[in-house]
């Protein structure tokens, strides 16, 4: 029951609420999903708690609850309260600072939850999230715990987060920052979603980039909507683990990861708006010219996504296949054998194509599951020596000692799925070569019979 981002998102838009009142649980009226609350953080924005956050677990449509998906999210700046804003501008602005000064709440928050976690079935934090300066700090908490899925909004400061790095000083630097392999992890792990606009984000001292994670980019609203603007969690338009690519194709608007086609199908849209009157000042300026919109994507979106091609090419046959079966609803004779043939090869071709996509998918599932459980084992050794107070090191590293990825993780077995799914593609692969073979030999039959009436 993997949470996705889309689920992560619409719990970045409950923490400040539900931590701050003993509601046990938290349901999503669209989707009717509940959440169980585990663990929160007082979030009484007139103390001087400057953390809000909330660690909560999925419940099954059986009322269970899944504690092998537990999420932390963690909530942004509280502007009202003058220690929470006086350390987002600190992160932005002094040069002698890093990381927010939230990063250790919230590796204290990391560690209590993992606490109530102890007595429960399978727990485990599988997610964390963060927004604006609660972002770099969850990303470094995160990192450091090797939590398999970072799902972060618009992270404040993120620049500043690794200084040491940015003006070359490494020793001796007074403050946490996120190091080499930190961001290392990130690139691998985490998934960051902003406005194009940056709008608020612009002065945090890096101009509003973010040199970390995966960072998908949504178009942002032009002009000054607002003192905010599109800082906002709910601003981007998230369909899974990515954005609703669909969404912003039919609303005319750019994001990250379009192809070429999907950019240039867009940018049309929006040169042809632009030729026309309109009482928007915003877009009084606006080029007449698609091209102009494509060149600017690349630098703002970043590289045209480009279509897998195993994916596209099924596209390809299914279009083919129903191109064939309209085709011989009016064909006769020699044209529907030859056209029965085409069909047979398509669909042999398809299903070879399939297994292929299917083979690459498990391999993925199976990559996925050994780093949650590298993340797991990681979490219960720092558990235990948290927990040992009345025991030496090595009294604890010898009760974990059988307590590894050689111990947990059985690869006699991951060798046997892997050789059946390969031995799986190879039988798919031949019997689409037979069928084929065969479709070709009905067509060559079919001309030799022809032969005989002339």
């Amino acid at each position: 029951m993997a949470l996705n981002d889309q689920q992560i998102q619409f719990l970045q838009g409950k923490v400040k609420d539900f931590s701050n009142n003993d509601t046990p649980k938290i349901k999503n009226n669209n989707t009717h999903q509940q959440y169980k609350v585990i663990n929160r953080t007082p979030g009484d924005p007139n103390s001087k708690d400057v953390t809000q956050a909330i660690a909560v677990a999925p419940i099954d449509s059986s009322g269970n609850v899944d504690y092998s998906q537990t999420a932390i999210i963690v909530a942004g700046t509280q502007p009202e309260n003058p220690a929470s804003f006086g350390n987002a501008v600190k992160a932005a602005w002094d040069p002698t600072s890093s990381l927010t000064a939230q990063t250790q709440d919230i590796r204290n928050f990391y560690q209590s939850t993992m606490k109530k976690l102890a007595d429960k079935p399978n727990g485990y934090i599988s997610n964390m999230s963060g927004f604006s300066q609660s972002g770099p700090a969850v990303a470094k908490v995160a990192s450091e715990q090797k939590v398999p899925h970072i799902t972060n909004f618009d992270d404040w400061a993120s620049v500043g987060a690794t200084n040491p790095y940015i003006l070359g000083i490494v020793k001796n630097f007074p403050h946490e920052y996120l190091t080499p392999s930190d961001i290392a992890y990130l690139n691998k792990r985490a998934r960051i979603y902003m406005a194009s606009s940056k709008d608020l984000r612009y002065f945090d001292g890096g101009a509003g980039n973010i040199p970390y994670g995966k960072v998908m980019v949504v178009e942002g609203t032009p002009g000054l909507n607002n003192p905010i603007g599109d800082h906002d969690t709910q601003f981007s338009e998230i369909k899974g683990n990515g954005l609703n690519i669909d969404w912003y194709i039919k609303n005319n608007r750019f994001c990250s990861g379009m192809t070429y086609a999907q950019v240039v199908k867009v940018a049309k849209a929006k040169a042809k708006k632009a030729k026309s009157a309109s009482f928007d000042p915003h877009s009084w300026f606006d080029s007449t010219d698609y091209q102009t919109y494509v060149d600017e994507y690349v630098k703002i979106y970043g590289a045209f996504a480009s279509e897998n091609p195993a994916n596209q090419k099924l596209k390809e046959f299914d279009v083919d296949i129903k191109d064939i079966k309209g085709q011989l609803k009016s064909a006769s004779g020699g044209k529907a054998i030859s056209l029965r043939s085409d069909l047979v090869k398509s669909v042999a071709q398809k299903a070879s194509l399939q297994a292929e996509v299917y083979v690459s998918e498990v391999k993925q599932l199976v990559d996925n599951e050994k780093t949650v459980l590298e993340g797991q084992i990681q979490a219960v050794r720092q558990q235990a020596y948290s927990l040992g107070r009345h025991l030496s090191a090595w009294e604890i590293e010898g009760l974990l000692s059988n307590f590894s990825m050689s111990s947990c993780w059985d690869t006699n077995i991951e060798a046997t799925i892997l050789t059946e799914l390969a031995a799986y593609q190879e039988k798919l692969v031949v019997f689409s070569e037979k069928v084929s073979a065969a479709a070709d030999k009905i067509v060559a039959i079919d001309k030799e019979n022809a032969q005989l009436f002339h």
